[in-house]
């Protein structure tokens, strides 16, 4: 689905779910111009419901946590929208797939 998110630029949401296997994806690719430069966000989470605070990542978004010496780099998770804590989940899951 192509869709505008305002604030922000236009994206292709796509998601897949595998009826047989149980086989799930979902991702987030941009479809407009890329900016020459970068941006960089900083959220302060102080709460449970900061901590459930909607974050689109883009496939070339690096996303770190300083406090704990996490960071996960572009490569790992694709662009997508999840949860602060949803993007903790993921990288817990595949820390233990490791």
């Amino acid at each position: 689905m192509y869709t505008k998110i305002p604030f922000f630029k236009e994206v292709m949401i796509s998601a897949f779910c595998c009826d047989h296997c149980g086989l799930k994806n979902s991702e987030i690719s941009f479809a407009g111009k890329l900016e020459d430069y970068g941006v960089k966000y900083e959220v302060n989470v102080i709460n449970a419901v900061a901590f459930n605070r909607q974050v689109v990542k883009s496939e070339f978004a690096t996303i770190t946590v300083p406090e704990c010496g996490l960071e996960m780099p572009p490569a790992t998770q694709k662009g997508s929208i999840k949860t602060i804590e949803g993007y903790f989940a993921s990288t817990i899951e595949g820390l233990q797939a490791v």
